[in-house]
């Protein structure tokens, strides 16, 4: 995945439709998500935040390592699930943050 006339380095960006998030952007959907839950939904490991959002970045050394936009969201769904930053709920958690993905297109 290189650009021409970047002398052969990759993209710094995705190279499909949905943005990855950054830890700053999970927080603010889990607080706004808790939020709507109410009462009885909390954050258990604030950690995280940090390890969703890199699911959504996959890269390493600064090569791509999603080859699409289904398998990067696939990555974030499954960190969502596998990780439980809340003590209930995760799975709804885990389509709104897939969506607020797929919307920032």
């Amino acid at each position: 995945m290189t650009e021409a006339g970047m002398g052969g380095k990759a993209k710094a960006g995705a190279s499909f439709g949905s943005r990855p998030l950054t830890a700053e952007h999970v927080l603010i959907i889990i607080d706004e998500f808790r939020a709507a839950a109410g009462p009885g939904v909390y954050l258990m490991r604030p950690w995280t935040c940090a390890a969703i959002a890199a699911a959504g970045h996959g890269r390493i050394g600064g090569i791509p390592t999603h080859r699409s936009e289904k398998e990067m969201l696939d990555a974030v769904r499954e960190a969502t699930m596998r990780l439980k930053p809340l003590n209930k709920a995760n799975g709804k958690l885990a389509e709104l943050v897939i969506d607020i993905m797929i919307m920032r297109r």
